[in-house]
């Protein structure tokens, strides 16, 4: 797996942002994928940690290897 994180926005004990991914996967009857996408992922903060509170994956390419 490949990803990069582009930029996150922070407001207060709340957060977004968009990573990209580029993925191999293995579908239960053994095909194998490269699957390209975006995570939109939303975030926030309790007691001083930093955890998800929405995330959301768009595939934009696939193909079979």
């Amino acid at each position: 797996m490949f990803a990069s994180q582009g930029e996150v926005v922070i407001e207060g004990d709340h957060a977004r942002g968009i990573s990209y991914t580029n993925e191999v996967a293995r579908t239960g009857d053994g095909t194998e994928l490269r699957v390209t996408g975006t995570y939109e992922d939303r975030y926030i903060r309790r007691n001083g940690r930093w955890g998800f509170s929405f995330r959301k994956f768009t595939q934009l390419h696939s193909q079979t290897i």
